[in-house]
C-alpha cells in the first residue's frame, strides 16, 4: 500500500510541475522551480490546516491510527491542493509579467479564483472528514472483533 501511495504521489507532483511551469512562459527555469517550490509550501501549509479542520471532533481509539492516517492523506493532497491553485496563480504572474493583464484586472481574477479555491477547500473539508470517520469506524469494528 505504501509503494501505491508513494508512487501516486510522485505522479502528482510531476504533473503538478508541468502544469505549473507550463504556465510560467515569461520565466526561466531557475525561477519556475522557486516558484514551484514556494507554491509546494504554501499547499503544505493549505493541506496541513485542512487535515487539522477536518480531524476536530474524531477521536480515534489508538492515537498512532491518526498519525497513520495523516501519513496516507497528507502525501496525496499536497500535490492535489496544488493542482487546485498553482496553474491558475502561475498563469495570472506570467500574465502580469508579460503585460497581457493589467494589476487590476489580474487582483479581481484572483479575488474570484480565491472565491472558488475556498469552496473547493470546503468541500475537500467534508470529504477528508468523511474519510477519517470511516476509518473510525471500520478502526470501531476491528475492536469489536
Amino acid at each position: 500500500m505504501g509503494t501505491l501511495i508513494t508512487i501516486v504521489s510522485l505522479i502528482l507532483f510531476i504533473v503538478l510541475y508541468i502544469f505549473t511551469s507550463n504556465r510560467l512562459s515569461e520565466y526561466d527555469t531557475k525561477e519556475k522551480i522557486k516558484i514551484y517550490f514556494i507554491g509546494l509550501v504554501i499547499s503544505l501549509t493549505i493541506t496541513m490546516l485542512i487535515l487539522t479542520i477536518s480531524s476536530i471532533g474524531i477521536h480515534f481509539n489508538f492515537p498512532k491510527m491518526k498519525g497513520e492516517v495523516i501519513k496516507i492523506l497528507l502525501p496525496i493532497f499536497i500535490p492535489i491542493n496544488g493542482i487546485i491553485y498553482m496553474p491558475n496563480l502561475a498563469k495570472i504572474i506570467n500574465s502580469v509579467k508579460s503585460k497581457e493583464m493589467s494589476k487590476e484586472e489580474a487582483q479581481r481574477k484572483l479575488v474570484k479564483s480565491i472565491i472558488v479555491i475556498v469552496i473547493i477547500y470546503i468541500i475537500e473539508i467534508i470529504y477528508l472528514r468523511n474519510v477519517q470517520s470511516g476509518i473510525l469506524e471500520m478502526e470501531k469494528q476491528y475492536i469489536d472483533l
